[in-house]
C-alpha cells in the first residue's frame, strides 16, 4: 500500500498536510499516474509493478521532502504551472467558429467527438493526458468517463471509431448525457432534448419493428410447418402407389428407383435420406404401420367406397 505515512517512505523532515499534498501532486506528475489513488489498497497479484512504483515513489518522496519548505513551494509551484499550461492546451474552450467548422465534418474521432460534446477544442493527446492527471482536473476526469464510455460502446457496436456525428449525437442523446450548451444551441440550432426525442422515437419505431417481426416469424411457422408436413406425406403416397412402396419391408425397391430419377433431374439426394422422408410422411398419414389404404388397379379413390 502506497501512503505518506508508511514506515518505508519516512521523509527526512516532518511535512504539513500542505506540504504532504504538494509532494504527492510533483511525485503524480513526476511518474506520470496518480500512485496515491490509483494503487492505494492494490496488491502485487492484481499489479505485478506495484512494488517497483511503490520503491520509486518512495525515492521520491523522501526526496521531495528532504527539500526546504521554500524549494518545495517553488517546485511545486513550477510544476503546478506546467500542468495548468498543459491543462489549457487540451481542454482550450471550443468557439462558435469552431464549433461550425467541426459540425461540417463527415466524421469525428470519439476523442474528438468527447472533446467537443464537453465544449472544447479536440487535441491529440487528451485522453492520455487526461488518463495521468484526472485527479486533479474535473474536465480530465470527465472526458476519462466518457471515454470508457465510448470504449465499451465500440464493443457493443454501437459505435465505431471514427463515426459519423449525427449517430454519436443519437447515442449521447440515449445515455441522456447533455451537449455543451453553446455547441447545442448555436451550432446545431436544436436542444439536447430534441435529440433525446429522436433517439426516443428511434427507439420506439425499432421495438414497433421488432414486434411485427416476432410476430411474421410466427405465422409464417404455422404456415409452414403444415405445408411442409403435407409435402411429406404426399411423397410418402407416391411412393406407395407409384412405386409400390413397403412401410415395413427391411429392402424396398422403390428406393433405388426414386433415387435414379432423383439424379436424373439434376437432385442429389442420397437413399438413406429418401428413405427418412418417405417413412416421415407415411407415419403421418392417416392409416400407419403398414396398414395404408390401397385400391385395386381397376379402382380410383372417386369410387364411391373412397368418399
Amino acid at each position: 500500500m502506497l501512503n505518506p505515512t508508511d514506515s518505508s517512505s519516512r521523509t527526512p523532515r516532518e511535512l504539513s498536510s500542505a506540504e504532504e499534498n504538494m509532494v504527492v501532486f510533483l511525485i503524480d506528475r513526476k511518474l506520470g499516474l496518480s500512485t496515491v489513488s490509483t494503487f492505494a489498497n492494490v496488491t502485487q497479484d492484481e499489479f505485478p509493478d506495484v512494488e517497483s512504483i511503490a520503491d520509486e515513489r518512495n525515492s521520491l518522496w523522501d526526496e521531495f521532502a528532504s527539500l526546504s519548505p521554500d524549494l518545495l513551494r517553488k517546485r511545486y509551484e513550477d510544476e503546478r504551472y506546467s500542468f495548468d499550461s498543459d491543462a489549457e492546451i487540451h481542454f482550450k474552450k471550443l468557439s462558435v467558429v469552431q464549433a461550425r467548422e467541426w459540425v461540417r465534418k463527415d466524421a469525428w474521432t470519439l476523442d474528438e467527438a468527447i472533446a467537443l460534446l464537453l465544449g472544447f477544442v479536440p487535441r491529440s493527446g487528451t485522453r492520455q493526458w487526461s488518463e495521468k492527471n484526472h485527479t486533479y482536473f474535473e474536465p480530465a476526469q470527465k472526458f476519462r468517463e466518457m471515454a470508457e464510455l465510448t470504449r465499451t460502446a465500440i464493443v457493443a457496436k454501437k459505435l465505431s471509431d471514427p463515426d459519423g456525428p449525427t449517430r454519436f449525437l443519437e447515442w449521447a442523446a440515449g445515455k441522456e448525457i447533455p451537449l455543451h450548451a453553446e455547441f447545442e444551441v448555436q451550432v446545431l440550432g436544436a436542444s439536447a432534448s430534441s435529440w433525446k426525442e429522436r433517439y426516443e422515437h428511434v427507439q420506439s419505431e425499432n421495438e414497433k419493428l421488432k414486434t411485427e417481426n416476432a410476430s411474421l416469424k410466427d405465422e409464417i411457422k404455422k404456415q409452414g410447418s403444415p405445408s411442409h408436413k403435407t409435402l411429406l406425406q404426399l411423397f410418402a403416397v407416391i411412393a406407395i402407389e407409384k412405386y409400390n412402396f413397403k412401410v415395413d419391408a427391411q429392402r424396398n425397391t422403390a428406393i433405388a428407383r426414386i433415387a435414379g430419377f432423383a439424379q436424373r433431374h439434376g437432385i442429389d439426394v442420397t437413399g438413406k435420406t429418401l428413405l427418412k422422408w418417405i417413412r416421415s410422411g407415411a407415419s403421418d398419414l392417416p392409416n400407419k404401420h403398414g396398414s395404408i389404404v390401397m385400391w385395386e388397379e381397376n379402382e380410383s379413390p372417386t369410387d364411391e367406397k373412397f368418399q
